[in-house]
C-alpha cells in the first residue's frame, strides 16, 4: 500500500454539473497515480454510483460520508480528517475554515459572490471567506476556464499556484457530429433551475417566438440542492429530470438545435456536448461559454436582450430543421472543435497538478 494518501471530496450530488465533472476525471487521475491510495469522500445516496465507476481502480476506496455539503458539521468535523491524508483535492470550492492539511482546490465558478445570485447573507459572507482561504492556503487551484482564473484573480488576488484545466466532454460518447442527420422539432436546454441559468427570460422568450408544431425540453438535475427557483409552465414545456448520459446523448443527437441561455457560467459543459453532437447551438454571451466556443461563429445573444431571444429562437427554428447550409458548416465546424475537449487531457493536467502538491 503506498504511503501517500489522498482524500478526494466529492459530496455534491453526482447528478449535477460538477458531479458529472468528478465522475468523470476521477477514474483517468486514478489511472495515472497507480501508487497513490485515494479515499473518494461522497454523499451516501452516491456510494453505490461510486464503487461502481472506479471498481477498476485498486487504489480507490470509496468512502460514503452524511456530512452534507454547505453544512454547519462540513465546517466542524469535515477538518478532523486532514490529518489522516498528505492531501486533500476539493473538487468543489467549498473548503471548511478550519481546514489545516495541505489541500489542491478546484474552482468551477464564483457565482456565490455575484449579488444577484440567490442566496442567504451569511453563505455569501462564507463564500467570500472561502475564496480567501484558497487563495492564501490551497497548495495549487484548478480553473475550469480562463474566465474563472481571471475573475478569482481580479477579485482576490492571485493564488500561490493555478492552472486552468477545461473538462472533457467525451463522457457522451464520440457523437456523430453528422450535421445532416436527422433533426426533430425540439430545442434542447441543459441546466439546473437556478437563476443565473436564465430560464425565467428563456420561457418567456420561447413562449413569445411562438412556433408551431415545436417544443422545448429541458434536462435538469434530480436533486433539490441544484433548484432553487419555480419554473412557470410554457406551452410546449417537457422537463425531464435526472436522465442517464445515453438518453441526454440521444437528446443532442435529434434536437433541432440546443440552447444555452446562462448568465453566468464557470465552463458550459452543455455548449460544448452539443458541439460534439453536431447540434446548432444558440447561446449567451456569458464569457466562458464565448471562451471555449473558440472560433466557431455560434449565435451568441446577451442574456439580459428579452426581444433579441426572441428573434434568435425563430431564427434558429427556421434555419435548423431543415437544416441550412451555414447552420450545417458551423455545426460541423463546432463538432471538430469539441472533440478536442478530453477527460484524458483534463486529467492528465490534473494528475500533474496532484503530483507536484505532494508533499
Amino acid at each position: 500500500m503506498s504511503d501517500r494518501r489522498i482524500l478526494v471530496d466529492a459530496r455534491l450530488p453526482w447528478g449535477s454539473g460538477i458531479g458529472r465533472y468528478v465522475r468523470n476525471i476521477l477514474p483517468p487521475v486514478a489511472a495515472r497515480m497507480p501508487d497513490a491510495a485515494f479515499t473518494l469522500l461522497v454523499a451516501p445516496a452516491d456510494a453505490v454510483r461510486a464503487g461502481e465507476v472506479m471498481a477498476p481502480h485498486a487504489n480507490v476506496t470509496v468512502r460514503a460520508s452524511p456530512i452534507r455539503p454547505f453544512s454547519l458539521a462540513e465546517q466542524l468535523r469535515l477538518p478532523l480528517l486532514a490529518r489522516r491524508y498528505d492531501l486533500t483535492w476539493f473538487t468543489n470550492y467549498w473548503v471548511p475554515l478550519g481546514w489545516r492539511g495541505r489541500f489542491v482546490a478546484t474552482v468551477h465558478d464564483l457565482i456565490h459572490l455575484d449579488p444577484a445570485f440567490p442566496t442567504s447573507r451569511l453563505r455569501r459572507v462564507l463564500a467570500a471567506r472561502t475564496f480567501a482561504k484558497i487563495r492564501r492556503d490551497a497548495a495549487h487551484v484548478v480553473f475550469v476556464s480562463r474566465f474563472t482564473h481571471g475573475a478569482f484573480t481580479a477579485r482576490l488576488g492571485p493564488p500561490r499556484a493555478a492552472s486552468v484545466v477545461h473538462h472533457g466532454i467525451d463522457h457522451l460518447g464520440a457523437g456523430s457530429g453528422d450535421p445532416v442527420a436527422p433533426r426533430e422539432r425540439f430545442a434542447l436546454v441543459v441546466a439546473a433551475a437556478k437563476a443565473h441559468k436564465n430560464l425565467p427570460l428563456l420561457l418567456d422568450a420561447w413562449a413569445r417566438a411562438a412556433l408551431p408544431d415545436w417544443r422545448l425540453v429541458l434536462v435538469t438535475p434530480a436533486d433539490d440542492l441544484r433548484s432553487s427557483i419555480d419554473l412557470a409552465p410554457v406551452p410546449g414545456l417537457t422537463i425531464r429530470r435526472g436522465i442517464a448520459d445515453a438518453e441526454l446523448a440521444g437528446l443532442y443527437a435529434s434536437a433541432g438545435f440546443v440552447i444555452v441561455p446562462s448568465r453566468h457560467e464557470g465552463f458550459g459543459l452543455p455548449l460544448l456536448e452539443a458541439m460534439r453532437a453536431g447540434a446548432p447551438v444558440l447561446a449567451s454571451t456569458a464569457p466562458a461559454l464565448v471562451e471555449v466556443a473558440g472560433d466557431v461563429p455560434l449565435t451568441f445573444v446577451s442574456p439580459d436582450d428579452r426581444d433579441g431571444w426572441v428573434v434568435a429562437i425563430r431564427a434558429m427554428a427556421a434555419g435548423c430543421v431543415p437544416l441550412s447550409p451555414r447552420q450545417a458548416a458551423i455545426a460541423a465546424q463546432g463538432h471538430a472543435h469539441a472533440r478536442g475537449f478530453t477527460w484524458a487531457r483534463a486529467a492528465d493536467a490534473t494528475a500533474r497538478v496532484l503530483e507536484a502538491a505532494l508533499p
